[in-house]
């Protein structure tokens, strides 16, 4: 295995409630923990790379493929000192079901030579 993925944070699962006012705020909330880690990786590392998942059918690995079902945007950071790239995204895998952030961290140099 060429990656690792990781479940960082979780909110509740909306069975009950799919109004706005429960999955705004849970929505809020995540995208408010995606996006401080997002800062301390680009503090880190520099601008991310963002990745469209559905704008192409080529293949591009297991850790793309583990977030392309479940979404069309991640964030990809490379860090060529350590040979690796950092992947960030928000899914949701159906609308009951709770968002989750989740990291991928891969072998490679960059995101762009690990996809080729």
């Amino acid at each position: 295995m060429d990656h690792h993925v990781a479940r960082l944070a979780v909110t509740q699962d909306f069975w009950e409630d799919r109004s706005e006012e429960v999955v705004g705020p849970a929505r809020d909330a995540i995208d408010h923990d995606h996006d401080r880690l997002a800062a301390a990786l680009t503090a880190r590392w520099g601008p991310a790379e963002e990745v469209d998942l559905g704008e192409t059918d080529r293949e591009l690995g297991e850790a793309a493929d583990f977030f392309r079902s479940q979404t069309r945007d991640m964030l990809v950071w490379s860090c060529p000192t350590y040979s690796r790239w950092v992947a960030l995204a928000v899914i949701q895998a159906d609308p009951e079901l709770p968002f989750e952030l989740f990291v991928a961290v891969g072998a490679g140099p960059t995101w762009s030579a690990a996809r080729n």
